[in-house]
C-alpha cells in the first residue's frame, strides 16, 4: 500500500466534512449537485496526479506514450532521460502529461525551432571558443595542431564555462532551464493539420 500523500489526506477530510454537512443539514438539491460536481472534479484531478505512484513501469510507459502522442512526440519516448526516470518511478511529483510537455519543449528547443535558444547556444559556443583560445595560449599551443589535439582542451573549456562534461549535456541542461517563449501549438503539429 502506498503512503497517503498530503493531497489524499486533504481529500479524505473534504469527504468526511461533506458527509457531516449532508447529515446535519438538509441541503437543497441544486447546492448538493454543485458540491458533488466540484468533489468529482477534485477526485479526478487527484487521480491523474497520483495514479502513476501505484502503476507498474509498463503502465507508466503506456500512459507516457499516450501523453506524448497528444504532443506529437511519441517517437521520443526513449530519447530523453526524463522519460526514463518517469517510467522507472523516480519522478514522484510529475505526471505523464507534465513529462510529455517537457519532452515537447526539449524537442522544440533542441531541434532548432527557437531562434532565441539558438542565440543562447551561439553565445555559449563563443564563450567556449574564447576559453579554448585562452587555455591554448596559456599552454603555449598553436591553433594549427588539429582538432584531435584540441578535443581535450575543448572539453576542459566546456567544463570551465558551463560545468558540463559534453556539449550534448550542456545543450540539454540549457534547454531544460530555458525560460523563453514557447508556442501554443508545436510546429510539427501544425504540419499535420
Amino acid at each position: 500500500m502506498v503512503r497517503l500523500t498530503k493531497i489524499e489526506k486533504e481529500r479524505r477530510k473534504l469527504i468526511s466534512c461533506r458527509l457531516l454537512v449532508y447529515r446535519l443539514h438538509a441541503l437543497p438539491v441544486e447546492l448538493w449537485r454543485i458540491i458533488e460536481r466540484h468533489t468529482r472534479a477534485l477526485n479526478l484531478e487527484l487521480w491523474h496526479k497520483t495514479k502513476h505512484l501505484q502503476q507498474t513501469a509498463k503502465q507508466r510507459r503506456a500512459d507516457l506514450r499516450t501523453a506524448l502522442q497528444t504532443h506529437g512526440c511519441e517517437d521520443r519516448i526513449d530519447e530523453y532521460a526524463i522519460s526514463k526516470r518517469f517510467i522507472d518511478g523516480k519522478l514522484k511529483s510529475w505526471t505523464a502529461i507534465r513529462v510529455a510537455g517537457h519532452v515537447a519543449k526539449l524537442r522544440y528547443l533542441l531541434d532548432g525551432h527557437s531562434r532565441e535558444f539558438e542565440r543562447e547556444m551561439a553565445e555559449l559556443e563563443a564563450a567556449i571558443d574564447d576559453e579554448v583560445e585562452e587555455i591554448a595560449e596559456i599552454a603555449g599551443m598553436e591553433r594549427g595542431r588539429g582538432p584531435i589535439y584540441f578535443g581535450g582542451i575543448r572539453r576542459e573549456a566546456l567544463r570551465n564555462v558551463h560545468g558540463a562534461e559534453s556539449y550534448d549535456e550542456a545543450r540539454i541542461c540549457m534547454a531544460e532551464s530555458f525560460t523563453g517563449e514557447m508556442p501554443r501549438v508545436w510546429p510539427w503539429l501544425e504540419r499535420r493539420v
